[in-house]
């Protein structure tokens, strides 16, 4: 159970700070804070498969995710991708033939934010098993919604089951 968060917005570090301590439970294994101008996720690790930290770069884009990938290795095979675990195959895979594409190959529970060219995706599984909620204005988002209104956003919502939204 990872727990991921974003900020895009002024005061983006210490927002994205306070809600990876709010929800610092879902990352036993650790948490890792990305921020640059424009935004600060993080990824709040429990290592199920290889111990591989988050966010992932690639090629100038990057995820966060909380995922269980059940297929992750015949896809890896599939597409001719060297890959450390499930998270580093949604990279690669999403990289090399788009989200939306990939998205419908996974086969699993999964809930992530993929920045690619100045815009954020966020996306989840068919059965919307790993949640993550968000908010528009400001656009912000986590694995539980506390994390937000802890922060001050009452008004985030759930993202709906296998939905893409892309902000920025």
């Amino acid at each position: 159970m990872c727990g991921i968060i974003g900020c895009f917005f002024k005061g983006h570090e210490a927002f994205t700070k306070k809600a990876a301590e709010i929800i610092s439970y879902r990352g036993i294994d650790g948490v890792n804070i990305l921020s640059n101008k424009d935004y600060s996720i993080a990824h709040l690790l429990h290592s199920v498969v290889g111990f591989v930290r988050q966010p992932l770069i690639e090629k100038g884009n990057c995820l966060i995710a909380n995922c269980e990938i059940y297929n992750y290795m015949e896809l890896a095979k599939k597409y001719g991708l060297e890959v450390s675990n499930d998270a580093d195959l949604m990279l690669k895979l999403i990289n090399k033939i788009g989200l939306k594409e990939a998205i419908s190959e996974f086969d699993g529970v999964y809930a992530g934010c993929y920045i690619s060219k100045n815009k954020a995706y966020l996306f989840r599984d068919k059965l919307g098993e790993k949640p993550i909620w968000f908010n528009y204005k400001p656009f912000c988002f986590a694995s539980e919604k506390k994390a937000l209104e802890k922060n001050g956003i009452n008004c985030a919502v759930e993202l709906n089951q296998e939905a893409c939204l892309s902000m920025i």
